[in-house]
């Protein structure tokens, strides 16, 4: 390997451990809203006139994908969590 390699690598691996840094929260942040979601998206199917669990579970299972960061994740997160109790349809 020359010295431009070496420099490559070097510069590599620091990419590495800055974007390894917030995942291990997010991850988790996103299991557990998973969790949540398939859980209010199994209860709005049994119940017919709750069609907001229905669609906020699908929401919570689906938006970690779309988001990124801690804070989005938590704050969006939140958000659908606490849709179906303040907001009757």
């Amino acid at each position: 390997m020359n010295d431009v390699d070496l420099e490559h690598l070097g510069s590599m691996q620091q990419m590495v451990g800055e974007m390894s840094q917030g995942d291990s929260s997010t991850l988790m942040l996103s299991i557990i809203f998973g969790v949540v979601g398939m859980f209010y998206f199994s209860y709005g199917k049994k119940q017919e006139e709750k069609t907001l669990f229905l669609y906020s579970g699908l929401g919570l299972m689906l938006f970690p994908y779309l988001v990124e960061g801690r804070g989005t994740t938590l704050l969006v997160g939140t958000l659908l969590t606490l849709l179906p109790f303040f907001l009757r349809v």
